[in-house]
């Protein structure tokens, strides 16, 4: 049997930063995200007998060894169902997955491949679970994939752990979300790992959790009422402390390049000559651009930025739209 499902990443507008548990990639702070419709990871898990069961991943045609995380993600699978515990004692599972972004660069590669896992998982051993014991499943593997599991805006609770659609990708049809793509190479820090090191020495940490907690109520009011202004300053201000704790962190965590920082001034240039934003930024960890604008402005935001592409600042902007979710093709036995 196999299975192959198509997962989207998404990009956080509140962001969480640092585990209240490591292991459950429990957050100390809510999040809450916009999923990316034309960028995914394409996953596919196939079943097969076997008289000792193995587990094999292959990620963009190269073969990797299984992680940790996905080992927990198939151990909880496991204690959840019985069926499963049975048919994984005597099969071998074989995971080829692959991205059509660059991998491991502060564009959510890790959410969308492991929501695409926990779906194809779930759809093969467990089709029972339902959508938040699947994000939970998700979670494992990486903390910012259980809000791929669903499209649109999503919140995800660091009390309870709940995952919630806030609105739906067809709610605000006037937003759209540009990538700018500053560099395609894999980060040196990964985000786990920066994570540990800001909660271990940077002594902003608290008060960054306590004000992106108080920060969701107000984007997420933002996206409700579409309130674009609102929305662009709440986000950016976000994106700007995240990356300031990361840079009073010891060592510094600099995820930021030169070209992230042109891709900033030119969009608080343009707010400025508006007197009102008309764009916003948000990078996660990495040095990668998510924007957001509306339909009215598109034109001349992708403009602006395509000055930056074309003095060699930037690689590549790319029209991801809103989107996302989890997409399942029809099994094969």
């Amino acid at each position: 049997m196999e299975v192959t499902v198509e997962s989207h990443p998404n990009i956080a507008l509140v962001k969480y930063w640092g585990k209240a548990d490591a292991a459950t990639n429990t957050p100390i702070n809510g999040s809450v995200s916009i999923g990316m419709q034309n960028v995914k990871t394409t996953t596919n898990v196939h079943l097969e007998p076997a008289a000792a069961p193995s587990i094999e991943m292959e990620l963009n045609g190269m073969p990797v060894t299984p992680s940790q995380r996905v080992q927990n993600m198939i151990d909880y699978l496991i204690s959840l169902s019985p069926p499963a515990a049975e048919l994984l004692s005597t099969h071998s599972l074989k995971i080829t997955s692959s991205n059509s972004f660059p991998t491991g660069a502060g564009m959510a590669s890790s959410a969308s491949g492991m929501a695409a896992l926990a779906v194809a998982l779930k759809t093969l051993l467990a089709p029972t679970l339902s959508n938040q014991t699947t994000a939970t499943l998700a979670r494992l593997g990486s903390g910012s994939a259980c809000r791929s599991i669903h499209p649109g805006f999503v919140r995800w609770d660091a009390e309870n752990g709940i995952v919630t659609q806030v609105a739906t990708d067809k709610h605000w049809p006037e937003l759209r979300l540009l990538a700018v793509v500053c560099c395609a190479e894999k980060k040196a820090v990964g985000s786990t790992e920066g994570m540990l090191r800001s909660a271990a020495t940077c002594p902003f940490m608290d008060r960054r959790a306590e004000v992106a907690s108080a920060r969701l109520e107000d984007v997420e009011s933002a996206i409700i009422s579409k309130d674009f202004p609102k929305l662009a300053e709440e986000v950016m201000r976000d994106s700007n402390d995240l990356h300031a704790v990361c840079l009073s962190s010891y060592p510094p965590i600099v995820y930021l390049s030169a070209s992230s920082l042109a891709v900033i001034n030119t969009v608080h240039a343009l707010n400025s000559s508006h007197n009102s934003p008309i764009a916003a930024y948000t990078f996660d960890a990495g040095p990668n651009a998510m924007i957001l604008t509306t339909a009215a402005y598109c034109k001349q935001v992708k403009w602006a930025l395509s000055e930056l592409k074309l003095a060699g600042s930037v690689k590549d902007i790319i029209d991801i739209g809103v989107g996302g979710g989890t997409v399942v093709q029809p099994m094969k036995e």
